[in-house]
């Protein structure tokens, strides 16, 4: 009976083996598993880097956007009250030009009637010239004198 253990912790060890080795297939795959896991997993490591530094790059490119986006706001704006300004300039420049152009016509009609008040004027003076020429006068008689002007 001395052999019954021997021979159980033989049998023990056999199905240890006998577990073992296709446990130790599984383990292999694991292994392999597990190195390609590891190999996935710098790849994306890396990829996340890249993704860091584009990210970075793009919010840099946005700033600058937004950066000249405000800056052509800001002239936008500028253009925009000169404009404005230049416009009011205009209409009181061609309301003055009107204005101007009303008195100018004015004028020009107060001096049209002086001139024309003037020549016939000039045309009474020739007219009673003519008359006086062809009939001196008699003794006491005068020129009579034009509208608006006394008697010497």
């Amino acid at each position: 009976m001395h052999r019954l253990p021997y021979i159980a912790l033989g049998l023990a060890i056999i199905a240890l083996v006998l577990v073992a080795i296709p446990l130790q297939g599984r383990l292999r795959v694991l292994q392999n598993e597990l190195g390609t896991t590891n190999g996935q997993l710098v790849q994306a490591r890396a990829a996340s880097a890249e993704l860091e530094k584009l990210v970075a790059t793009l919010k840099t490119e946005l700033d600058a956007a937004n950066r000249a986006r405000t800056d052509f706001q800001t002239n936008l704006d500028e253009a925009t009250s000169d404009n404005e300004q230049l416009r009011k300039d205009i209409d009181a420049a061609q309301t003055q030009s009107a204005n101007a152009a009303k008195e100018a016509e004015a004028e020009h009609s107060k001096l049209q009637a002086a001139l024309d008040q003037a020549n016939a004027e000039i045309e009474r003076l020739k007219s009673e010239l003519e008359k006086q020429k062809s009939t001196p006068p008699e003794q006491g008689e005068s020129v009579s004198p034009a509208p608006g002007e006394r008697r010497l």
